[in-house]
C-alpha cells in the first residue's frame, strides 16, 4: 500500500490565496491557555484555546483549507471529518472551531497529530541522518537504529541549554508491512512532519469531491503487502 503526504492546496485558481486564513482571533478564550495548535504530538490538554480564523478576501471556502497556524494538523469541513471517520485512522484527534467569512461562520475542525508515528516505520529500513546544523544543512554521519527505542531518543533529541544545535531526521524508512492503517502523522521525515493518507482513502477522497484537497507524491511511503 502506498500512502502520500497531504499538502497545504498552493493552486490559485483552486483555492484563491494562500494560505486561505491568515488572521486568527480568540474571542472567548482564556488568555491564559495554551494554544491547541501548539503542542501536537501529546494528548489534548483538558484546557486550551482554539483559533478562530477568517478566510482572506480572495480566499474560496474549500474541505480542506491552508491555514497559517496549522503547522503539523489540517484544517477541515463538517464533511471531511464525517467521512474520515469511516477509516482507520491513528495518532490524529478533532477540535471544534469555526472559519469566518463575509460575517457568516462555518463549522470546522482541526485534525490535531498527538502521536509521531514511529512505531509504524520498519526499523531495518530505516536510516536516520545527523545534522550538527540543521538550518545550514551539514549533515555528519547516517545512522541505522537498532530499534524503537533508539529511533525515538534520537529523532526526539534536544539539548536543554541550547547550546547543541545537533537534530536527527529520518532520511529514509518504510513502513511495517500490511499496516492496517489509512491516516497517521510522522515526525521528521526528510525534514517534514507531514500527515499521510493511504493510496485507497486518497482515491475515495477524489471521488468525494473534496475541494481543496491536495498530495505531494514526492513525499510517499510503502507498507509491503505480505508475502503469500
Amino acid at each position: 500500500m502506498i500512502y502520500y503526504r497531504l499538502t497545504r492546496c498552493i493552486e490559485l485558481l483552486r483555492v484563491g490565496d494562500f494560505p486561505q486564513i491568515q488572521t486568527h482571533d480568540y474571542a472567548g478564550n482564556d488568555n491564559d491557555l495554551n494554544c491547541v495548535l501548539d503542542q501536537p504530538f501529546h494528548p489534548l490538554p483538558l484546557k486550551y484555546k482554539v483559533p478562530i480564523g477568517f478566510l482572506s478576501m480572495k480566499a474560496k471556502r474549500t474541505d480542506f483549507i491552508s491555514d497559517s497556524a496549522a503547522i503539523f494538523g489540517l484544517l477541515v469541513s463538517d464533511r471531511v471529518k464525517l467521512f474520515l471517520e469511516k477509516y482507520r485512522l491513528r495518532g490524529i484527534t478533532f477540535v471544534p472551531t469555526s472559519i469566518q467569512q463575509r460575517g457568516n461562520s462555518y463549522p470546522y475542525w482541526y485534525a490535531i497529530p498527538i502521536d509521531k508515528g514511529y512505531d509504524l516505520i520498519d526499523i531495518e529500513k530505516t536510516r536516520i541522518v545527523q545534522f550538527a546544523d540543521l538550518m545550514k544543512k551539514n549533515s555528519v554521519a547516517t545512522i541505522q537504529p537498532e530499534n524503537i527505542e533508539e529511533t525515538t531518543n534520537l529523532l526526539d533529541y534536544s539539548d536543554p541549554t541550547l547550546r547543541d544545535l545537533t537534530v536527527y531526521h529520518i532520511s529514509q524508512t518504510q513502513l511495517k508491512p500490511n499496516l492496517q492503517v489509512d491516516l497517521f502523522c510522522l515526525a521528521k521525515f526528510n525534514n517534514n512532519t507531514g500527515i499521510y493518507v493511504s493510496e485507497h482513502l486518497y482515491e475515495a477522497l477524489v471521488t468525494e469531491g473534496f475541494s481543496g484537497l491536495s498530495i505531494d507524491k514526492e513525499f510517499c511511503l510503502v507498507s509491503p503487502d505480505p508475502i503469500s
